[in-house]
């Protein structure tokens, strides 16, 4: 986040006039890992459903960087997803 502002960026809608873009001095994005290679394939596509569905219903707060969350589950050895939200 470092060298990317629009990753320690949120919005604020209430204090202000109008609505205001800040870029905050550090944040930290955070980065979520899940291992499900004990699993079936259909427990493992349950899985990461049930994962979409949740992260669906996850909200981001305009006004608390970052606006961005991390994913990774390992399906197999050499298989992952990787979820950008």
């Amino acid at each position: 986040t470092q060298y990317h502002p629009i990753l320690r960026t949120s919005f604020e809608f209430t204090t202000y006039t109008q609505p205001l873009q800040l870029v905050h001095p550090s944040c930290s994005i955070p980065v979520y890992f899940e291992n499900i290679c004990h699993l079936s394939e259909t427990e493992q596509n349950v899985f990461v459903e049930q994962w979409l569905e949740q992260e669906k219903k996850q909200k981001f707060f305009w006004n608390c960087p970052p606006l961005l969350r991390l994913t990774l589950i390992r399906s197999h050895t050499d298989i992952f997803y990787i979820g950008v939200t």
